[in-house]
C-alpha cells in the first residue's frame, strides 16, 4: 500500500530527519488518519528506527517494554532500566552519533496514566537526548490531550519543540508540529 495524500507531510519528515543533532516532532489528529503509518514509513527511509506503542498500562510497565523494544532492535542485552529516562540514555550510549528515529505512538495513554510523564520527557530531551542525532516523534489521536500537554504554552515540552523542530513547511502546521486531520487515500 502507498500513500497518494500525504506526500508533503512525508517530505517535511524526510527533511527532518536529514537535519543533523535531535529533533522533536508532535504528530497528531483523529483517529484513521495515518499518523503512525507515516511516521514510520519515513522512518523506514531513514534506517535505525524504534517504534513504540504504548498502552494504558502503568508508567513503569511501558518504560519496560520500551526498553525490551529498543534491546531487540539493537540485538543488545535488556538493560536493568525502570524509566523512559534510563532507556533513553542506554539507547544514546549505544548508538552514540548515529541518526535515529523513536517514535512513541499514542503518548496521551502515558499522560493519561501519570500527567508528570510530560516532564519527565522534557528531562529526556533536555538532559539526554539535545546533544544527540535522535529524532523523537510523539504520536497521538486524542487531540485535546496532545494539545494540552505537549503543544500548550504551558507544556513543559512547550520550548523543547520550539528549539528542537525546525520545520515551517508541513500541512495544516501550527509552528513545528504536524496535524493530521483527513484520512489519506491509499492505493493497493
Amino acid at each position: 500500500m502507498m500513500f497518494i495524500d500525504r506526500k508533503s507531510e512525508f517530505q517535511a519528515l524526510l527533511k527532518e530527519f536529514r537535519t543533523n543533532g535531535f529533533r522533536l516532532i508532535v504528530i497528531y489528529g483523529r483517529r484513521r488518519a495515518g499518523k503512525t503509518r507515516l511516521s514510520v514509513e519515513a522512518a523506514r527511509r531513514q534506517g535505525l528506527y524504534f517504534y513504540f506503542l504504548c498502552d494504558e498500562g502503568k508508567i513503569e510497565d511501558n518504560a519496560m517494554l520500551f526498553a525490551r523494544r529498543v534491546a531487540e532492535i539493537l540485538n543488545d542485552y535488556e538493560p536493568l532500566v525502570n524509566t523512559f529516562e534510563e532507556t533513553f540514555d542506554h539507547l544514546k550510549k549505544c548508538i552514540g552519533d548515529q541518526l535515529a528515529i523513536v517514535i512513541i505512538d499514542e503518548f496521551p495513554y502515558l499522560v493519561k496514566s501519570d500527567s508528570t510523564i510530560v516532564s519527565h520527557f522534557e528531562r529526556i530531551v533536555g538532559d539526554t537526548l539535545s546533544e544527540t542525532n535522535i529524532k523523537l516523534i510523539l504520536v497521538g489521536s486524542s487531540m485535546g490531550m496532545m494539545e494540552s500537554h505537549a503543544l500548550s504554552y504551558q507544556s513543559p515540552l512547550y520550548m523543547d519543540l520550539e528549539r528542537f523542530s525546525h520545520s515551517r513547511h508541513l500541512k495544516d502546521v501550527f509552528k513545528t508540529y504536524l496535524f493530521l486531520y483527513n484520512s489519506p487515500r491509499t492505493s493497493e
